[in-house]
């Protein structure tokens, strides 16, 4: 289960960071526990050869060894929460990184701890647009029911807008940013570009959606009714994505609020803008599993 009260620290440290690897990338984020209260520490971001990790899997060991040792001078990497499964050669690798592995983790699941409310139960979507890979999971009764991660993502929408729009990628991701599915967009005429690049990622979920909804579980009764997506990574500030994707899949979309198990933002303002946090979801997951007692 991904739900349960924050009642004591699990381990012996009050600091741990989760460290999200994924397709082209090491995001990085601490939290810090104090008086039972949890905080953002540190949290950053390392670029890395598209090679070297592939659809979440490791194809250049030595590679991110390297990498890993370098955020560990430069950042002073404690205790960390990784989404990998716990396989001699990546236990080895950290090893050799010099930084302490606590816990191996799914990515679905620390996904889900971070932005699905502790202590419900509900059935929803998780829907993670990652720059390069496509990340779809089913949550129902506090379990990660369905998940998988597939090739493309934001990536896919800001190639066609280059190859359409003929824009720089910089450029792209900014349209994406300010314009998307917005009525300045319809203004300009570029909506229909939009639509096209995401089209083969509607597709995707959709597919998963109807699947979800027309089979059985285990004990041959149906599936819950999705009540809700969720959106997150990268590709959750792409304006009005989760407005588009509401009204044609006719079901709630949301982009995701990675803090909701963390602090009331209401009260406590997190050092880190809503919309990077999104793309940090996974990482403050793997983070936020060091302090659930159960999990």
């Amino acid at each position: 289960m991904f739900g349960n009260p924050l009642s004591k620290i699990f381990g012996s440290s009050n600091s741990v960071f989760g460290v999200d690897i994924a397709d082209g990338v090491v995001k990085f984020v601490e939290l810090k526990n104090d008086g039972g209260k949890l905080f953002l520490g540190k949290y950053g971001l390392r670029s890395i050869p598209g090679e070297v990790v592939q659809i979440g899997k490791i194809k250049d060991i030595r590679h991110l060894q390297d990498v890993l040792s370098l955020l560990r001078d430069k950042e002073d990497l404690g205790v960390l929460n990784v989404p990998l499964p716990k396989e001699p050669e990546y236990v080895d690798m950290f090893h050799g990184a010099g930084v302490d592995v606590k816990h191996f983790d799914f990515r679905a699941q620390a996904l889900a701890r971070a932005v699905v409310p502790r202590g419900d139960n509900g059935t929803y979507m998780l829907v993670d647009l990652a720059e390069k890979h496509l990340g779809i999971f089913i949550v129902s009764g506090g379990l990660v029911r369905f998940a998988t991660t597939l090739p493309g993502g934001e990536n896919v929408l800001s190639a066609v807008l280059m190859e359409h729009l003929g824009v720089g990628e910089v450029e792209a991701k900014m349209m994406q940013k300010e314009m998307g599915f917005s009525r300045n967009s319809e203004g300009r005429g570029i909506i229909n570009v939009f639509r096209k690049g995401v089209s083969k990622i509607y597709e995707e979920i959709q597919k998963h959606f109807l699947s979800w909804h027309i089979s059985k579980d285990e004990k041959g009764k149906n599936n819950p009714h999705i009540t809700k997506i969720i959106l997150s990574g990268s590709g959750a500030n792409v304006s009005g994505l989760a407005e588009y994707l509401g009204v044609n899949l006719k079901t709630p979309v949301e982009v995701a609020n990675a803090w909701v198990n963390i602090m009331d933002t209401r009260k406590t303002a997190p050092e880190m803008d809503f919309e990077d946090s999104v793309s940090y979801a996974v990482a403050l997951g793997l983070a936020l599993k060091h302090f659930e007692r159960f999990d």
